[in-house]
């Protein structure tokens, strides 16, 4: 499976695990986990907090709290198919500053076998590992 959108690197994508919250996010080649608020964890009925406590650090920040949880995300770039996977995610506070999740190497990049950024022409292509 080949997915081209000409659209940039910002997505929708819907989590669940039981309740439903869809929201914007970012892929985020930088980022080494899947992020998200953990005002989304507690929106689909997580106990943020009961997760695996892990810290991490970002760009100005350090000693950020997540709480890791295993999720079903429906993504869909903007004018492109969607489908699902699951995902072991973090929630944290810090990120309910930013109010949008982050969609990053493992549990999200790891799934395919190339994903490029055509930042000039605004083109993400997805090549799944088929």
């Amino acid at each position: 499976m080949k997915l081209t959108t000409s659209q940039n690197e910002w997505f929708f994508l819907t989590l669940d695990t039981g309740d439903k919250f869809t929201d914007e996010g970012f892929l985020d080649s930088g980022a080494d986990d899947c992020l998200f608020p953990a005002l989304v964890g507690r929106e689909i009925g997580l106990n943020v907090e009961e997760g695996k406590k892990q810290f991490s650090s970002g760009v100005g920040s350090a000693g950020n709290v997540s709480y890791f949880h295993k999720v079903k995300i429906a993504f869909k770039l903007l004018n492109a198919h969607s489908f699902e996977f699951e995902c072991y995610a973090g929630f944290s506070t810090a990120m309910d500053l930013v109010k949008f999740g982050l969609l990053g190497r493992y549990g999200f990049f790891d799934l395919f076998k190339r994903l490029s950024f055509d930042t000039e022409k605004s083109i993400v292509e997805i090549a799944a590992n088929l």
